[in-house]
């Protein structure tokens, strides 16, 4: 058995090099290779006994032991805090966070059973604060997938599974995200979410409860919309938002608009906003 503890270690090493980043083995494969190579550890010398073996080889077990008692609470530890965390799982796909112990960026992916892995997609879900009503709806007909948390949390998430769906289908999907967003405004300071537009595939998200983000690559524009929090010590805090335009051709502007001439908009009013704008730009 101590020949399979040391020829477990480079199989488990290979599993961990050929996975690309946030892919996943199913069934948590490589973290069961590495707790079945750690037990070994610590059960192979009460089995092995009195059993006759070279001085060299009961040197290797009796330190293999120590060493493997020594590490045993860290170890598990970390191997717990390893296991990724499934929230939700639609058809052939999974919502899941696969956070070690040292990450602490909130990112959940969505991720496509793939023979022996779970590969994810293209688009990921940040910030993610999961909770146990979490849900993953997934459309392959109108080519969107979208994330749902209770309502006291507040997050909501819309984009494309299929670009070419995603457009055809945008007068439904345009009524789906309006009828999200109506349900739940993405006003709380622990809510976020974002959403795909159809047309012209921009998106826009919401940030605890005080900004919106408009990103646009054709044509060209980002926009920050931030409203503040109500105890934020930056001025003016209360009674204005502020505005930073990046337009095409390289404009930049940033300015203050009055809070009641800017409410909180659904990601349709927040294009309409923009299209008045980059109209104003181009003046």
């Amino acid at each position: 058995m101590v020949w399979v503890q040391l020829a477990l270690l480079p199989v488990v090493i290979g599993m961990e090099m050929i996975l690309d980043n946030h892919q996943l083995w199913r069934w948590n494969l490589d973290l069961w290779v590495w707790m079945f190579g750690f037990a070994l550890g610590l059960f192979i010398k009460p089995i092995a006994g009195n059993i006759e073996a070279p001085q060299i080889l009961k040197y290797w077990i009796h330190f293999d032991f120590v060493a493997s008692w020594i590490l045993a609470l860290p170890f598990f530890l970390i191997f717990l805090s390893c296991f990724p965390s499934i929230y939700d799982k639609n058809d052939n796909y999974i919502l899941y966070k696969d956070s070690g112990p040292f990450d602490c960026v909130p990112t959940a992916y969505i991720g496509l059973k793939d023979g022996p892995f779970i590969s994810p997609i293209k688009t990921n879900i940040y910030p993610f604060f999961g909770t146990a009503e979490t849900y993953l709806t997934i459309n392959k007909e109108m080519g969107y997938f979208a994330v749902t948390t209770d309502k006291e949390n507040g997050s909501v998430w819309v984009h494309p599974l299929d670009s070419i769906k995603y457009a055809r289908f945008a007068p439904e999907i345009g009524l789906l995200i309006d009828n999200l967003f109506q349900y739940n405004p993405l006003t709380g300071q622990m809510t976020s979410g974002s959403f795909t537009l159809p047309s012209p595939f921009a998106t826009v998200s919401y940030r605890q409860g005080c900004t919106i983000h408009y990103d646009c690559r054709n044509p060209n524009v980002d926009v920050l919309i931030d409203y503040y929090n109500a105890d934020d010590t930056r001025t003016p805090a209360k009674d204005c938002v502020q505005i930073r335009y990046h337009g095409p051709d390289h404009q930049y502007l940033n300015f203050s608009l009055p809070k009641d001439s800017v409410p909180w908009m659904s990601p349709a009013e927040v294009r309409r906003f923009i299209i008045n704008l980059n109209r104003r730009t181009e003046k």
